[in-house]
């Protein structure tokens, strides 16, 4: 896991996502040496449709392996995530 300060994180963002991206590693970004938020790499996803929003639902319930509750019927057809409802 890499720490990266704030001020370092905003100036070599683009490094640091293809980091992520290429070697799966997670950062955390921290603001006076305690950590605020982390990064990670999402698990890819098919494009079942063209929705940002349910794409985002669908990847963060796979990266916590959390169940999504929605009727949404094109949610459903995401094998990665198990739907109640």
């Amino acid at each position: 896991m890499l720490l990266l300060n704030i001020h370092d994180a905003k100036y070599t963002l683009s490094a640091v996502l293809a980091n992520i991206e290429e070697h799966n590693e997670t950062l955390r970004i921290c603001r006076n040496g305690k950590p605020v938020a982390e990064l990670v790499k999402i698990p890819p996803l098919p494009s079942q449709h063209n929705d940002p929003a349910d794409r985002m639902i669908v990847a963060t319930a796979a990266f916590h392996k959390m169940p999504v509750l929605t009727p949404d019927k094109e949610i459903r057809k995401y094998k990665e995530v198990r739907v109640v409802w």
